[in-house]
């Protein structure tokens, strides 16, 4: 399997993200949109309070 580089691939796509953070009485705040050139897909995420 390790003998050559045929089991890495290249991705075919990229992707750019651009979100913005902030503290609040509630716990973290965040909002993030991202999106593909390639495929022209755009997806936002909100996200607020902790993770547990």
């Amino acid at each position: 399997m390790f003998e050559d580089d045929t089991w890495i691939s290249r991705p075919l796509y990229s992707g750019y993200a651009v979100g913005y953070g902030m503290e609040t009485l509630i716990g973290p705040i965040e909002l993030k949109h991202t999106w593909s050139p390639e495929t022209r897909d755009h997806f936002t995420w909100i996200s607020v309070g902790f993770w547990f």
